[in-house]
This record gives structure tokens, sequence and C-alpha cells, in this order.
């Protein structure tokens, strides 16, 4: 039985994703991750990189924060 998606929260926009991968995709697709993909820590075809929300959230430390991260999460 697979384990249910997680919600992220964008602490920057305050926005609450669905899941890890639909944070990365829609952030990427909105043109959020520009200087991500100034610095070159965006493969060649992200839109199909399986760990690019890993990747972001180093990028970025401190901005995304998992629903399963109790200590940091919004109440």
């Amino acid at each position: 039985m697979p384990n249910p998606p997680k919600k992220v929260i964008d602490t920057r926009s305050g926005r609450v994703f669905p899941a890890l991968n639909q944070c990365y995709l829609a952030l990427l697709r909105e043109g959020e991750l520009e200087e991500m993909s100034r610095a070159g820590k965006l493969k060649d075809n992200p839109e199909e990189d399986t760990f690019g929300y890993y990747r972001m959230r180093r990028f970025y430390p401190g901005r995304f924060v998992q629903e399963d991260d109790t200590l940091r999460w919004p109440r």
C-alpha cells in the first residue's frame, strides 16, 4: 500500500501544495525557479527530474516545509 502524498508549504508565498512533485512542477512552470536555472542547478530536462523537489529544497533552505516536519509546520 503506497504512502499518501505529503503536503508542502512554501513559507515565502504561503501556498500549500498537495504533494512534493506538484510543488516542484508548479513553481518550475510558473518561472519561480529562475535562480536555480541561472545557477545551473536544474537538469537538462527539468520537467522529468524525479528528484527536482529535493534539489529545490536544498537550493532554498528553510523555504519549503513538509507536513510531517511538525517542528516547523505553521499552526
